[in-house]
């Protein structure tokens, strides 16, 4: 995935060695942060619709190689860090296995 496309919002999925039909999505959304937000989107595995959508974390840093974000689980500050190149763009013809 490219800064662009992130920036722009187009949903992903976080390269892993799992693939399959009715994943989680995640996307950038600005918003009322410092930089803005990563939505998670609940597919259906049976058409890929998106059936629920929530907040997932903070985002408090986006240079030209990732992101930084953060959230809180309970009372502790959670960091990620991810790089763009890590970040594969959703396209339902990505899907592997039923």
């Amino acid at each position: 995935m490219t800064q662009e496309q992130f920036l722009a919002g187009t949903p992903f999925k976080v390269k892993t060695i799992y693939n399959y039909k009715g994943d989680s999505t995640y996307y950038f959304k600005e918003g009322n942060f410092k930089e803005g937000t990563i939505n998670k989107q609940i597919r259906s595995n049976i058409d890929e619709r998106v059936i629920l959508e929530d907040y997932h974390c903070n985002i408090e840093k986006i240079d030209d190689k990732g992101f930084e974000g953060y959230t809180f689980l309970f009372t502790k500050k959670v960091t990620v860090k991810y790089k763009f190149k890590d970040l594969i763009p959703y396209t339902p013809e990505s899907v592997v296995g039923e």
